[in-house]
């Protein structure tokens, strides 16, 4: 099993909070302003990526676990042996897009739909071309991404 990881998600929020932090003390020492408009501005920065991490990060199940059979969302302690995986391109506003995943749980027969991006994450895109079939839909749909020609 391997986890899907938000690396690039994470850079950003941590060079915004470093750029909130650089801005104030330019602002504050350089300037020589101490007034609430350079705390403002810099807090400011400090939320934007704060903001942005929290909406991609809102609608995607944290701890997805995936292998050749299995996913595994572990914030619910839930298990799935899959089949029947069909994927779709969705984009939403301008800055997210994703994969939204319907499989069929083989348990329980039931049809299961999540969302997974991939913008943010090399590591998803390695795990499918990993694991997913030759003739899959979504091996094709992150050849396209890699090469820049999805739409």
């Amino acid at each position: 099993m391997e986890r899907v990881k938000d690396s690039l998600l994470f850079w950003s929020l941590t060079l915004g909070v470093w750029g909130a932090i650089i801005f104030y003390l330019l602002y504050h020492n350089l300037l020589g302003n101490s007034s609430t408009r350079g705390i403002f501005y810099s807090f400011i920065l400090f939320l934007t990526p704060m903001y942005s991490f929290n909406l991609v990060n809102k609608s995607k199940t944290d701890g997805i676990f995936l292998s050749e059979k299995k996913i595994v969302f572990t914030g619910e302690n839930f298990e799935v042996e899959w089949k029947n995986l069909n994927s779709k391109v969705v984009r939403k506003r301008f800055f997210k897009r994703y994969v939204l995943l319907q499989l069929q749980c083989i348990s329980t027969n039931k049809h299961i739909e999540f969302a997974l991006f991939y913008d943010s994450g090399k590591s998803f895109c390695d795990l499918v071309e990993k694991y997913a079939p030759r003739d899959h839909q979504l091996l094709s749909i992150v050849r396209d991404y890699r090469n820049g020609t999805l739409k």
